[in-house]
């Protein structure tokens, strides 16, 4: 949902004398934002990188870094930003490879960033909509988002292009149907709060949402499946792959109120299509 766009515009709008610069990376590209003159520079490299914004650091300007793992390579050297007086985020997906070595850092905090919901979404398209079109045509746009959002999840950038839906249904229910034994072992992360490792489980078909735990007010990430069609479709694949009892006990463990009512009439129809 641009994670990275919407903290960038959040920070530009911060108050100067308490934030002087800020900064975008997206691999070994960085974007200087410096809000005292006013003037955004372009760096390339690292050790360049590095370079400029311990300068900055030495003359006394405070800063907050924006490193986009999520759009291009691996996160910088954790010691890129300058000691004190810096605060930096890792934006990344759920990818433990691309944010591990941050994970383990002492003063770092892990943050699950929950994707829109309904209301937002919907909230979106009467703005984009806005004194272009009657009523009742806003009302028929918005249906039609819904039902993307249905069978693909709330994916700003597939939801409102109906060819980029198109495009995206087809890979997302390629990647279903492509499944093989092995790679069953992997969606046992299925209504856990286990962050994924490599790419083995796709992030086409699930997503990671931020829940309160049980006993305290305590937050934790939790895997569940992006979209009511997609989860039809892996829970029926998967029921056709999975030994009996391991399948029951990845629906057991889905059969949470963040599941669907109707996911739950599905995952009942997967159980009967395996012929247990």
């Amino acid at each position: 949902m641009g994670a990275g766009s919407y903290l960038l515009y959040q920070l530009l709008h911060y108050d100067v004398e308490k934030l002087q610069v800020v900064v975008h990376c997206f691999g070994i590209k960085m974007y200087v934002f410096n809000r005292t003159t006013k003037i955004v520079t372009k760096y390339v490299g690292n050790k360049t990188s590095k370079s400029v914004l311990g300068g900055l650091w030495q003359s006394g300007m405070k800063g907050y870094i924006i490193y986009d793992v999520a759009r291009k390579g691996t996160p910088l050297d954790t010691g890129f930003a300058p000691s004190s007086g810096w605060g930096m985020i890792v934006v990344s997906s759920p990818n433990l490879i691309s944010y591990d070595k941050w994970v383990n850092q002492s003063e770092s905090v892990q943050i699950v960033m929950n994707c829109p919901d309904e209301m937002d979404v919907k909230a979106m398209c009467a703005w984009m909509k806005q004194n272009r079109q009657l009523a009742e045509e806003e009302a028929d746009y918005w249906k039609e988002v819904e039902v993307r959002m249905d069978k693909l999840g709330p994916l700003l950038r597939y939801v409102f292009d109906q060819c980029k839906y198109k495009d995206r249904i087809v890979s997302c229910e390629s990647t279903v149907n492509k499944m093989v034994l092995p790679d069953t072992q992997y969606y046992s992360v299925l209504g856990t709060d286990k962050m994924c490792e490599g790419s083995h489980v796709s992030h086409k078909l699930v997503k990671v949402v931020r829940v309160r735990g049980k006993e305290d007010d305590s937050e934790l990430p939790y895997n569940a499946m992006i979209s009511s069609h997609l989860a039809e479709l892996t829970l029926c694949k998967l029921a056709e792959l999975m030994v009996p009892n391991d399948f029951n006990l990845l629906v057991l463990a889905i059969k949470d109120d963040l599941i669907s009512k109707a996911l739950e009439d599905h995952s009942l129809f997967a159980f009967l299509s395996a012929a247990f």
